[in-house]
């Protein structure tokens, strides 16, 4: 307003429009500056446009560009790009029509897969994502960490993106989130991190951490002992392991064995980028 005292009476005469817009960049100025330049001169339909265009769009680019600059974490932009995309949004949308109460929040069990919450962890890089509380309770006080999802992407799911706009805003509640359990069926595609996905784009520093022995993991001495049982000696042996093979060994159920396995992958997922 400062550089251009004209858009004061622009921004008042549309102001709802204006409001959505704004809401929409989830408190990242340098989106509001991107898409209300995309929608001067401002009217509801040069905002509606805009909102579609970036946030179906634009912002999903610069997320897939990620690739490029990370070669190693390919296969988990892609998959965290179709898990919110095909996953979140619709079932946030549906959920969110007629609601006395609106949502912009998932909640991921801690007992996730490490890839998927490296995953999150990229999309959260992109601004798609935003990394609430740990520790929140979710159905049956399972414990998990609550994200907020990109407002704009939210409400470009629908084709009056200002009218919804003006609905979430008035009726979003934090404590209405969309939940995702430690083995949700979305986590399969990337579950299961294989020894081929992860020496793809090898490099010295990646091959010594695959070759280092089971001790250096952060687990706990009976979790470890376990790993011993199943003559499995390095990190890499590890990775190549399922966690149905850890489930053999006594008193190694579902939780230790992703706990084991999410060990080994956080042990390596740094290198990935090479």
């Amino acid at each position: 307003m400062k550089q251009d005292p004209t858009l004061v009476r622009s921004i008042e005469q549309y102001g709802e429009a204006f409001d959505v817009l704004s809401f929409a960049a989830t408190g990242n100025p340098r989106i509001l500056l991107k898409t209300f330049a995309a929608s001067t001169p401002i009217n509801r339909a040069r905002v509606q446009e805009s909102i579609r265009t970036y946030y179906r769009e634009e912002i999903w680019t610069e997320h897939s560009n990620l690739a490029e600059r990370y070669p190693g974490h390919r296969d988990l932009i892609d998959w965290g790009r179709n898990f919110i995309e095909r996953e979140v949004l619709p079932v946030l949308y549906a959920r969110n029509q007629g609601s006395s109460e609106t949502s912009s929040a998932i909640w991921i069990h801690r007992d996730a897969p490490q890839t998927v919450r490296e995953a999150l962890r990229l999309l959260c890089y992109s601004g798609i994502l935003l990394e609430g509380v740990s520790g929140i309770r979710a159905t049956r006080s399972e414990v998990g960490t609550r994200y907020i999802v990109n407002i704009g992407c939210n409400l470009a799911q629908d084709a009056e993106p200002i009218q919804y706009g003006s609905a979430v805003r008035s009726t979003l509640s934090i404590k209405r989130m969309q939940e995702f359990g430690a083995n949700h069926p979305s986590y399969k595609a990337i579950e299961q991190l294989g020894m081929e996905y992860l020496q793809s784009d090898s490099n010295v520093a990646l091959d010594a951490r695959l070759a280092a022995g089971v001790d250096d993991l952060d687990l706990t001495d009976f979790q470890k002992s376990k790993l011993h049982e199943l003559n499995l000696s390095t990190i890499g042996e590890v990775l190549a392991a399922s966690e149905s093979d850890f489930q053999v060994l006594f008193y190694v159920g579902r939780v230790r064995s992703r706990q084991m396995r999410n060990a080994a992958i956080m042990a390596v997922i740094e290198y990935l980028s090479g």
